[in-house]
């Protein structure tokens, strides 16, 4: 579509559908669309959210979207795909951001970028600032009111830690290096 920026694109783990996000002329906002292959029918799955991931099993779309409690910070949902459900899965206490799922050992993990050092000294810890990258297990009965598992740092944000790409109990990521960022 030529109207729309689109960027980000993420395979489903069938792979007959593509989540990507997309932002027209007048949004303020980019939103979560996704792009049925066989016929290729264009839909939007998120109306307001960037950074797609599908769970491993395809039940699941992991994303960002601006939490609508205040102080209205990124932060990483999930939509139950069977019905559109959304849920936060992690606190929302800083800026978060790119979010990627694998299933290991303890279930299905969800990496993700999260700004929490305000290391600018502008006096907010946000995308300006060097990145950690941190995991939560995702839990489905987050749908139901169970509480929002506690997050844990993977990386301390010393190298500006960005991009993780879990793969069973494994995970690679970029870092600020001697040439820029390195694996």
């Amino acid at each position: 579509d030529r109207e729309t920026g689109d960027r980000a694109p993420v395979w489903s783990s069938d792979g007959r559908r593509v989540f990507f996000a997309t932002r027209g002329p007048s949004d303020r906002l980019e939103r979560i669309d996704v792009i049925d292959i066989e016929s290729g029918q264009r839909k939007t799955a998120v109306a307001t959210g960037w950074d797609p991931a599908p769970s491993p099993d395809g039940s699941f779309l992991f994303f960002v979207s601006i939490d609508e409690a205040p102080p209205n910070r990124p932060r990483i949902f999930a939509m139950r795909l069977t019905d559109s459900k959304i849920c936060a899965i992690t606190d929302g206490s800083v800026f978060e951001g790119i979010p990627r799922a694998a299933k290991t050992s303890q279930g299905v993990a969800v990496v993700f970028a999260r700004f929490v050092d305000d290391k600018t000294g502008d006096g907010i810890a946000d995308g300006a600032d060097p990145a950690s990258l941190w995991a939560t297990v995702f839990d489905p009965k987050v749908f139901d009111g169970t509480p929002i598992p506690v997050d844990k740092p993977l990386t301390s944000s010393a190298d500006n830690e960005i991009f993780g790409a879990p793969l069973d109990d494994w995970f690679v990521y970029t870092a600020f290096g001697a040439a820029d960022f390195d694996l």
